[in-house]
């Protein structure tokens, strides 16, 4: 996890020891995973799916009605994962506009900012032991704050989370690991 802190500044998020991804907002997602072919060595493939248009894209084409397809664009590949994260961030801040660049970084100001009442009934509604939705959640939430929440090794209190511990959170559950809410 040092070698992604020390090669880039965004706030990429470890989904176990072999996939990296930095969500993009509305944007698409970027995913940089370790792969392994028949009798080669493995390697970081950096891929960004795309949930609309780039910010470029977005410049140049004013009109309303063009909308990028909602593909999948390879990046790059490469055997150390510090190099592939670093061609990454570089592709992000070639396609996509300055402001969205500015929100992705680690120390983005909406990231230390205090969790909603709806964020924490969010999070704890996907946590694999969790049988409520999030609006059955909701009047719950003070007492919801006192528990503490599980993500692998690390342990958390509910109540101490911020907006961007909980948007790395909810990207980690969505790309595959399981949370738990515990007492």
């Amino acid at each position: 996890m040092s070698n992604v802190l020390n090669t880039s500044k965004n706030a990429w998020i470890p989904c176990g020891k072999t996939l990296w991804i930095l969500k993009l907002f509305d944007k698409g997602v970027v995913r940089v995973q370790l792969e392994t072919k028949a009798r080669s060595r493995s390697f970081w493939r950096s891929t960004c799916k795309h949930f609309g248009q780039t910010g470029n894209e977005q410049k140049e084409n004013s009109d309303a009605n063009f909308t990028k397809s909602n593909g999948t664009e390879s990046i790059c590949s490469d055997h150390k994962l510090s190099e592939a994260i670093r061609l990454s961030d570089q592709y992000i801040k070639e396609n996509f506009e300055a402001a969205l660049c500015y929100q992705l970084s680690r120390t983005a100001e909406w990231r230390d900012k205090a969790v909603s009442d709806k964020m924490i009934a969010y999070l704890v509604s996907m946590c694999r032991d969790n049988t409520k939705s999030k609006e059955e959640l909701l009047p719950e939430v003070e007492s919801l704050k006192e528990r503490v929440i599980i993500l692998g090794e690390e342990i958390r209190d509910v109540g101490s989370l911020k907006q961007g511990d909980v948007a790395a959170w909810l990207s980690v559950i969505q790309h595959g690991n399981k949370v738990s809410l515990a007492q």
